[in-house]
């Protein structure tokens, strides 16, 4: 079969995988978009880590990357395509990109 466009677009463009935590209205929330050549920006999912929070847990840097991380590797299970991230500034979510670089070899990290 074939490729399609997207797989050549993802070959050709790489993927960028974006976010942001917010907390709105008392919600702990992390925000990850995708984007790619001719994909414009795709919101993946919005993480609620109120269940996490409240059972004592802490946005730390290996909990961000545990969530992140299976949305990039469902769409990229070879780990090829994904060649970018941008994170806001926060340090704990700096180290989680860094801990995403980690098992994506082609990543430039971006805040």
């Amino acid at each position: 079969m074939p490729p399609s466009r997207k797989d050549i677009d993802a070959e050709l463009f790489g993927l960028t995988a974006m976010g942001d935590g917010a907390t709105i209205c008392k919600y702990p929330l992390t925000n990850v978009l995708f984007a790619g050549g001719y994909e414009h920006q795709a919101l993946i999912d919005v993480i609620d880590s109120s269940d996490h929070m409240a059972a004592g847990g802490v946005k730390d840097a290996r909990y961000i990357a545990s969530k992140i991380m299976p949305l990039m590797e469902d769409i990229d299970p070879k780990k090829e395509s994904f060649d970018m991230v941008v994170f806001d500034g926060a340090a704990n979510v700096q180290k989680a990109v860094r801990v995403i670089a980690a098992r994506f070899p082609k990543l430039i990290v971006c805040k």
